[in-house]
């Protein structure tokens, strides 16, 4: 007798542990409805890794600053910090750092009286307003028309404050309803809480609708033979897509580089999104960069700095910034070395750093530096 309810004992617990098993993993993947575009967010980056799980359970306020973060990165944009204080509630929390960073973007709002309350949940009302405020803040559709007379089975439960983000997420298939009612009205359920991966088809639909990803290709280049010291990422031989250079520099700077593929004066000698080396004839190279402390354009020569050069440098120069009078000054203080001048220095306005110098105590005699540090 005591067997037989041991047995049946064992049965129950074995039955109990493999239903909460598959229950927990359901909760762990993305549901059957959107795995696709789950996955095609994670081919693309656009998905932080610490939300790599529990794609239905609600999406937390600094989740989607995570989330939010990445579409800002796939873009090119840099965030510099206003502030190191926003809100009291976000102090030694693991992403404080990426709140404030959302927060000096103007992509998210506290509660007014200090508080973001990073751990609440967000509705669907919400989280429709929040991608409608980074679309503006990232001005991804400077066109955009929201129709009027958009009807939902369930608008009157939309908040006046978010019918437009609504309408605008929804005429642009970046929401969807959750169902219909009788007549054929999509529901949107605009106070219902936002799962994980409600958040994630937002996100990588608003991408798709925008170009951030799958945009055309710029096109490729290919990486030259390197004839320098400098450590590169890329061999010989290797081609490298200009798509996102393009996004974080322009689409002027891309073009250069296309059209320097084929030079034999100029070799391309390591290129990534971020940052791109040319080797100039033998002895010169110029470095291009986008990192923490914003945009540096570098040319570094053993020789006399030489019509050839100089024009490649300015090209380059106007494609990233476009400010004339920065591109006047770098080119007075090239003459300046060219006629036996030893260094010129200048800071334009808060945002442009330029600097030049002829030093017989290093490898490269003439160092020319173009520095933006707003970008």
């Amino acid at each position: 007798m005591l067997k037989k309810i041991l047995r049946s004992f064992i049965g129950i617990m074995l039955l109990f542990v493999m239903t909460t098993t598959v229950a927990f993993g359901n909760e762990t993947m993305p549901s059957d409805w959107a795995k696709d575009e789950v996955n095609e967010a994670i081919t693309h980056g656009l998905i932080h890794e610490s939300l790599m799980e529990g794609y239905r359970q609600p999406i937390k306020r600094y989740e989607y600053v995570l989330l939010a973060l990445s579409i800002v990165e796939k873009t090119g944009r840099d965030i510099i910090l206003e502030s190191e204080y926003a809100f009291s509630d976000i102090i030694d929390h693991p992403y404080e750092r990426e709140i404030l960073k959302a927060y000096s973007f103007k992509i998210i709002d506290g509660y007014g009286n200090g508080l973001f309350k990073p751990d609440a949940n967000i509705t669907r009302q919400e989280v429709a307003s929040l991608v409608y405020k980074l679309m503006n803040a990232l001005a991804l559709d400077d066109d955009a028309v929201i129709l009027p007379g958009t009807q939902y089975a369930d608008e009157i439960k939309i908040s006046s404050w978010a019918k437009q983000a609504v309408d605008y997420c929804y005429q642009n298939n970046i929401m969807k309803g959750v169902g219909k009612d009788h007549t054929g009205l999509d529901i949107i359920r605009p106070l219902g809480t936002t799962t994980l991966e409600e958040a994630i088809l937002l996100m990588y639909r608003l991408a798709n609708e925008n170009q951030i990803i799958n945009a055309p290709s710029i096109g490729q280049v290919t990486i030259d033979e390197n004839n320098t010291d400098s450590t590169v990422n890329k061999e010989a031989g290797e081609t490298f897509d200009l798509t996102y250079f393009s996004k974080y520099f322009s689409i002027e700077a891309a073009t250069i580089l296309l059209e320097l593929d084929d030079s034999k004066d100029v070799r391309i000698v390591d290129v990534s999104d971020k940052s791109a080396l040319l080797s100039v004839g033998d002895k010169s190279t110029i470095y291009l960069v986008k990192d923490s402390r914003g945009i540096i354009l570098e040319l570094n020569s053993q020789t006399n700095i030489d019509t050839s050069l100089e024009t490649l440098y300015k090209q380059l120069l106007k494609a990233i910034n476009g400010n004339d009078f920065v591109v006047e000054r770098i080119e007075e203080g090239i003459i300046g070395l060219r006629n036996g001048g030893t260094r010129f220095e200048e800071r334009i306005g808060e945002t442009y750093q330029i600097m030049g110098l002829l030093d017989d105590t290093v490898d490269y005699l003439y160092i020319v530096k173009f520095h933006d540090v707003a970008r």
